[in-house]
């Protein structure tokens, strides 16, 4: 804790409780925490940013800067759902800068990690085939890294795991740049078996989150494994939304197993 914090602390009126004597700090780290993540629950990134943001005004801390990176993300994903593609690539960019933040802070901790590896996933998204070979190679490197500090990360799971699929999915024009681009060796790392290994272990961490299903489902089928892609996306459609972006990911499943034939 730091001195500050500490000495507020000491500061705080103190109430009995079943015989002890604590204190009721009204604005407390983790009532900030759990009230920005109530409004994440709630749908609303930019209300969470914004406590987030004016909790950071009182210096650095993880647990703030990999939230801002998460709001940030959602609110670029709000964006490019809306097709303000310039816009969303700003919050994506803006997202890896708080990413940074956290690192910086502590290295060790993989979601600082994670969340710059989401963000570069999606700012990546939002740009030119070329552009995004071109930042292949720090996606990936990012999300090993998340993945080296905890193997249960499902956020770099699935970035990973995306990773070897939007590779294989490449056009013959595409696959020759990203070869001469990313170098044969980084090129040839990309393969089925660990996309499809890696989005499942990230449903398997985290069965919660539509768009680990969402996303399994696509590489199912990409391996002609229709059926159990079928399943994937059953078992999305029926989960609860949790994030802000979730609407957009539950109508994306929606709509493949009304295309699939669901």
């Amino acid at each position: 804790m730091r001195l500050a914090g500490l000495v507020l602390l000491l500061l705080l009126p103190a109430r009995a409780v079943k015989g002890q004597m604590t204190v009721d700090p009204p604005d407390s780290a983790a009532a900030v925490l759990a009230h920005a993540d109530s409004l994440h629950a709630a749908g609303d990134a930019a209300a969470a940013l914004g406590l987030v943001r004016e909790a950071l005004r009182n210096g650095e801390d993880l647990e703030l800067l990999w939230r801002a990176a998460r709001e940030t993300v959602h609110l670029g994903i709000l964006d490019e759902d809306a097709g303000l593609d310039e816009a969303a690539t700003r919050w994506f960019a803006t997202a890896e800068a708080w990413s940074d933040r956290a690192i910086e802070l502590d290295s060790a901790d993989a979601r600082g990690w994670t969340w710059k590896a989401i963000s570069l996933g999606r700012r990546s998204e939002t740009v030119g085939s070329m552009d995004r070979v071109e930042m292949a190679n720090r996606i990936k490197e990012t999300a090993e890294a998340a993945l080296a500090r905890d193997p249960d990360q499902s956020g770099a799971l699935h970035v990973l795991g995306a990773w070897h699929a939007e590779i294989l999915r490449l056009n013959a024009v595409e696959r020759f740049t990203a070869r001469r681009l990313l170098g044969g060796h980084t090129f040839d790392a990309a393969n089925w078996e660990d996309a499809e290994a890696l989005l499942r272990r990230a449903t398997e961490r985290s069965p919660e989150e539509i768009v680990h299903r969402l996303e399994y489902a696509r590489v199912l089928d990409d391996l002609d494994r229709r059926a159990e892609a079928l399943e994937q996306l059953r078992i999305g459609v029926a989960l609860p939304l949790r994030h802000p972006a979730d609407a957009i990911y539950h109508r994306q499943v929606s709509e493949l197993l009304a295309e699939w034939g669901g």
